[in-house]
């Protein structure tokens, strides 16, 4: 075989592999952060500032992932005192599994069911208001079945 017809399949090679590249990749899903990207960017400074007030309080949210739900507490200084919580559930590999719920009341412990959500790597990210006061916090977890 001729160096001509060598060049010619590496040539054919070449551009059947970018192919199969450029295919496979227009095929893969990109889900943004949140659908509002840029609108809540330009909110940014208010969810670092209610992220300060979360960290300085004397004892911070916690939270327990067990293994049908996950266990919130709020700080004991917000005892007898109307919580307003709002919780966002991220899936980054989908975002069609993100999940947004609300929660009110005045008891410091409160339980969220994650039953019917999948295995895998998840974010949680919690904006609550106690009082006059605005806090926000985010964690990542795992559940596993």
């Amino acid at each position: 075989m001729s160096w001509g017809y060598r060049i010619v399949i590496l040539y054919v090679g070449f551009v059947a592999i970018i192919i199969t590249l450029v295919s496979m990749s227009m095929s893969q899903r990109l889900d943004m952060v949140t659908p509002n990207y840029y609108q809540e960017e330009l909110q940014f400074q208010g969810k670092i500032d209610r992220r300060e007030a979360a960290r300085s309080l004397k004892e911070p949210l916690s939270w327990v992932v067990e293994e049908k739900s996950i266990r919130l507490l709020f700080p004991k200084e917000f005892s007898g005192q109307e919580i307003n919580a709002d919780i966002t559930f991220f899936r980054p590999s989908d975002a069609r599994q993100d999940k947004k719920m609300s929660i009110k009341g005045t008891e410091l412990v409160q339980e969220i069911s994650i039953e019917g959500m999948e295995h895998g790597y998840w974010e949680m990210k919690i904006e609550w208001r106690a009082g006059e006061k605005a806090f926000y916090d985010e964690t990542s977890f795992r559940i596993n079945k």
